[in-house]
């Protein structure tokens, strides 16, 4: 899956800390001696969370909490702090200190300034309500009823007019035809998360971005396990189309996505692997099973996107983090096996980032990018008014500033073609931890593109009938438009399905959108 899919907010209770957006503090609290306290401990590795991006309650009873384990604080007045992992051999040494960093007068700083600064509630943010729901995708839903659903890998192959998912509650890779009859279930019992077409780089050049040729094979993301751990349990796998899988590279931790490339532009296929892990894991690639060179070592890496920025013959990599120090970074290509790190973004943890795409949305020749947040997988479940779908534009200089940003709770991953092929690129959205009871549509969104960046928002059918995990795009029936594939995953044990436990049960495992444009 992503990541799009994009992966996993069921899966990864990831952040252990709570924020993002700075808002307005009042200049008294900035000065305080307690915020100074605060930003000692609180920023140290991550960007400072500010106190009105919770309320007061989630604060004090949830975050701070889950924060003092980090910091050396396990029990403060009679209350024992929750320590994930902690003592698991999985978790990496370290991880958890054994003293406290900071004194009880310390600690009591920073809880009393969260307290007198958080607000009792969030603000609900205003917003351009649907007006109708659009008519451009016809709904269409498989025979099949699961229980629990588990569709966590999605992949349209629209050469070979085929839809291949990956159901993890089966543990099966199933491939459908346009008409979404089953052609063929494969027993895999692994969960793949991110599926795509394996790619061969045979140019032989050196100092050149080789070209891959794609044949029938497809490269497969096992995670190993989707409940959160740091377990090295991932693999790499091949499929063929006769359903022969293969395994290439084993032992990692928690990857969701794993992209062939030829990063050293050596003429063969290296794998580009976002390990997400949980306190430990790595943006790496691995130019042999046994060969891996570490671009970013930091938990979090959910997504990256492959490109050449200068134009120079080489690779460079764009990866989103979503753990702890979040933020999207490009990694330029300097040859030799060597990146070099630029941080263009950064928000706090749990700013609850979950997918990211590269599009001119301003035609001006430059790459903007489509960023979505809404993992609210962690210890505030809440809904925040800072979720969402964002638009970074480029500034021709490698600077990106917010253009534009529409609230969707739990966002979870956007997609940007132009599905209505008026010539420009419009925005479809999914949201894993929507507001069921209130916006119950915003699971699924269409933003028309009306230029000048404004965005007319349209209501989906069929955005209720499942929890939306992962989104995928291609031409399915070969018409020459964007068909959208979405997987409904519900086999998740998160605060969100606690909450409403039989919402989504007994429901179709996957959803088609057919675009009608054409």
């Amino acid at each position: 899956m992503r990541p799009r899919g994009s992966y996993l907010a069921a899966a990864l209770m990831t952040a252990i800390f709570a924020a993002i957006i700075l808002t307005c503090t009042s200049p008294s609290s900035r000065r305080s001696p307690e915020r100074k306290v605060a930003e000692k401990y609180c920023a140290s590795c991550h960007k400072f969370p500010e106190p009105e991006l919770l309320d007061k309650n989630t604060w004090l009873n949830s975050v701070l909490p889950a924060m003092g384990p980090r910091l050396g604080i396990y029990q403060y007045l009679g209350e024992n702090y929750p320590a994930p992992g902690r003592g698991v051999i999985a978790t990496p040494k370290g991880t958890f200190p054994d003293e406290p960093l900071l004194s009880t007068e310390e600690w009591e700083a920073i809880l009393s300034y969260y307290r007198q600064n958080a607000p009792d509630t969030l603000p609900v943010p205003s917003r351009q309500t649907p007006e109708d729901t659009t008519r451009l995708f016809a709904t269409h839903f498989p025979a099949a009823i699961e229980t629990e659903p588990g569709t966590l890998g999605l992949f349209i192959d629209g050469a070979a007019g085929r839809l291949l998912v990956a159901n993890a509650s089966a543990g099966t890779m199933e491939f459908y035809d346009p008409s979404l009859k089953l052609q063929k279930k494969i027993a895999m019992k692994r969960p793949v998360v991110y599926i795509e077409k394996a790619a061969s780089f045979t140019s032989g050049r050196k100092n050149s971005a080789s070209r891959p040729e794609a044949g029938e094979n497809y490269l497969l993301t096992d995670i190993g396990t989707y409940f959160p751990s740091d377990f090295k349990e991932g693999a790499a796998w091949t499929l063929d189309s006769s359903g022969n899988p293969e395994k290439l590279i084993q032992m990692l931790g928690r990857p969701v996505q794993i992209r062939p490339a030829d990063l050293d532009t050596n003429g063969t296929t290296d794998y580009l692997i976002c390990a997400y892990g949980l306190f430990d894991g790595e943006l790496a690639w691995y130019s042999s099973p046994r060969k891996k060179y570490v671009i970013r070592k930091a938990p979090g890496a959910i997504q990256a996107e492959i490109s050449d920025v200068n134009q120079d013959g080489r690779p460079d990599v764009w990866a989103l983090f979503a753990q702890g120090d979040e933020g999207l970074y490009l990694f330029m290509n300097r040859g030799g096996r060597g990146f070099e790190e630029k941080r263009l973004l950064r928000f706090p943890p749990s700013q609850g980032s979950s997918s990211f795409e590269l599009q001119d949305f301003n035609d001006d020749g430059h790459t903007d990018i489509l960023y979505t947040s809404g993992d609210n997988a962690d210890f505030s479940l809440i809904l925040k008014p800072y979720h969402g779908v964002y638009i970074y534009l480029n500034d021709g200089r490698g600077n990106f500033e917010k253009a534009w940003f529409y609230p969707v709770n739990g966002a979870y991953k956007a997609l940007s073609r132009d599905f209505d092929l008026d010539g420009d690129p419009d925005i479809i959205s999914i949201a894993y931890f929507p507001d069921p009871e209130r916006r119950p549509g915003e699971s699924l969104l269409y933003f028309e593109n009306k230029g000048s960046m404004q965005f007319a928002p349209h209501w989906v059918p069929g955005a209720a009938a499942g929890r939306w995990i992962n989104m995928q795009a291609g031409d399915l029936d070969a018409d020459g438009d964007t068909d959208i594939a979405l997987g409904n995953f519900t086999a998740s044990r998160d605060q969100l399905m606690k909450q409403y436990p039989g919402k989504w049960r007994n429901t179709a495992p996957f959803l088609l959108l057919e675009n009608k444009t054409r």
